[in-house]
């Protein structure tokens, strides 16, 4: 059967991705004209709450640890004096008070926040 194209062989051929133990898991597909289908929603999971802050910088999630599969994170500030950033040592951006941000940014990244004085509040969303 050397003599036949990759389109008329029998062999399939698939396009797929792994999950963290190497196991082909997610498939991509394609339409009846062979025309590959890919949808980029949020349809996993999606988590939200209210987080109290201090002058301490804590990290923006819900739960103990950053939604697995994470592709935005949603801040709004319910106070004021409310700084963010990437980093427990630098938070260098302010968000203020009923001010949304939408963030596209995967699980390995998380993202701290704090006051500059006092104490205060912001509202947290992840979407995966």
């Amino acid at each position: 059967m050397g003599d036949l194209n990759s389109l008329e062989s029998s062999d399939t051929i698939k396009i797929a991705g792994s999950n963290n133990s190497g196991q082909e898991t997610n498939f991509v597909n394609a339409s009846p004209n062979g025309d590959l289908q890919t949808t980029d929603i949020m349809n996993t999971a999606a988590v939200s709450g209210i987080i109290s802050l201090t002058a301490t910088p804590v990290p923006l999630r819900i739960g103990a640890s950053n939604l697995e599969n994470r592709k935005y994170i949603i801040l709004q500030g319910l106070t004021n004096s409310v700084v963010w950033g990437f980093s427990e040592t630098s938070q260098t951006f302010d968000i203020f008070k009923n001010q949304f941000v939408m963030l596209p940014c995967g699980s390995n990244i998380t993202i701290y926040a704090r006051v500059s004085g006092g104490t205060g509040q912001i509202s947290v969303g992840e979407l995966s």
